[in-house]
């Protein structure tokens, strides 16, 4: 299964499709670190740098050109107005056996 194969129903302009995103994660001293699309998801939590928190990992999925405007508006850590929307944002949460 690949994630963003099919459009999400709310991504009216199309920017959300696996080539045109970049996936970001926060890190354990409320930094970002950028996510490879082909790197493993144990691969990235065994490092010990990422947040998770309660079992859970939060993914930040932005629109390769919104990024800059997205890390300027100050709702990277999701919240009001972030999901979808002007904040470029599609926050995903994962639940994570460890």
């Amino acid at each position: 299964m690949q994630v963003l194969a099919e459009p999400p129903p709310w991504d009216e302009k199309g920017e959300y499709n696996w080539k045109n995103v970049e996936v970001f994660m926060e890190t354990l001293t409320g930094g970002l670190v950028k996510v490879g699309k082909k790197v493993p998801l144990g691969e990235v939590l065994g490092g010990g740098k990422v947040q998770v928190l309660d079992d859970l990992v939060k993914l930040m999925v932005v629109p390769r050109e919104r990024r800059e405007a997205w890390m300027r508006s100050g709702k990277i850590g999701g919240g009001e107005g972030s999901e979808g929307g002007e904040g470029g944002l599609w926050g995903v949460g994962v639940r994570c056996i460890l």
